[in-house]
């Protein structure tokens, strides 16, 4: 797929590796991914006549991906074939993990919600204890506690809600044969259109695809972005340097301590004054007057209504577009 995945004296043509994108997503497939050695494919020979290459390779469809949440693939080495071995294991849960809690994360569906407002405000004032900065952190600790009770009972699982409303507006259209929609129906209608655009706000923010509009409707696609990423960004171990892998929670811990502890260890100082000589002047006495001078609270507003809603989650789980709204 691409030239990183090819390796001789002569290199991959570009339009053979652009052909192979394409009917991958003209099929909508998607890869897999993988652990292990990086080529799955070696000629055995040496010196320049050497070619490795990654040719084999796991692709899934939506389908697959939505049935089977935890999927990996493994290169192993062989001693007789020229190929790797490629093991794919997919599973719909993962056995041997000790679920965590989870923290608060703020979903933009709850503004939806008619009561909206009434609850924040309210939540917000009457836990204001202080002033200033230790009042927001004491507002929004209690709205942490207030709004994830509130979120689950007033929305719960919304894929669920879907189904059963799907389900009554089938049986009632089934007995309006030969007449007009009921007002029963007509108000399943409306409550599955609002649930709809509920559950495809949800997605979104889930997927974090930022490119496409709300109103398409397409929550299956948002659903694989969300369980792409998710499968993307998790970590199934960790790897020490000797080359060792963590097996449990403590060893996990260590490891990420020492990690951080050996990256912020200083290294020693030298004089730099040589090499600065050659470094160009970008940041003048003017620029850095105004990048010291004390921010205002226009520019924060600025900076807080130009990021995009659904980023940067604080500590208490509130993304930038609650903070936008309060």
């Amino acid at each position: 797929m691409h030239g990183s995945e090819h390796f001789s004296r002569n290199p991959r043509p570009e339009w053979q590796m652009r052909a192979f994108r394409e009917v991958i997503e003209d099929c909508s497939l998607q890869d897999v991914g993988w652990t292990g050695v990086p080529f799955t494919w070696d000629n055995r020979q040496a010196g320049q006549a050497n070619v490795k290459s990654c040719l084999d390779r796991a692709l899934e469809n939506e389908e697959f991906l939505q049935r089977y949440e935890h999927i990996s693939v493994r290169h192993i080495s062989t001693t007789e074939s020229d190929h790797c071995l490629v093991l794919a294991e997919f599973r719909k849960t993962l056995n041997g993990v000790r679920p965590r809690p989870k923290q608060l994360r703020y979903e933009n569906v709850c503004q939806s919600h008619v009561d909206y407002d009434k609850i924040i405000t309210e939540s917000w004032l009457q836990n204001q204890a202080s002033n200033g900065l230790q009042g927001v952190v004491d507002s929004l600790q209690s709205l942490q506690r207030d709004l994830e009770p509130w979120g689950a009972k007033e929305f719960g699982c919304l894929a669920k809600k879907v189904r059963k409303l799907q389900q009554k507006l089938y049986k009632l259209r089934r007995q309006s044969v030969g007449r007009g929609p009921s007002t029963e129906e007509k108000s399943i209608v409306k409550q599955l259109r609002e649930a709809l655009r509920q559950e495809e706000t949800w997605m979104r923010q889930s997927s974090r695809v930022r490119w496409l509009k709300e109103g398409d409707w397409d929550t299956a696609y948002f659903h694989a972005q969300a369980a792409q990423r998710k499968r993307i960004n998790k970590i199934a171990n960790l790897r020490r340097l000797d080359g060792s892998v963590c097996v449990n929670e403590e060893d996990d811990k260590c490891e990420v301590q020492a990690f951080y502890q050996n990256l912020d260890t200083s290294q020693g100082l030298c004089d730099l004054g040589e090499l600065l000589d050659f470094v160009p002047e970008k940041v003048t006495m003017g620029v850095n007057e105004l990048l010291t001078n004390p921010f205002s609270s226009e520019e924060v507003r600025e900076a807080l209504f130009h990021m995009a809603p659904s980023k940067a989650p604080g500590v208490y789980g509130f993304t930038a577009g609650f903070s936008s709204v309060i």
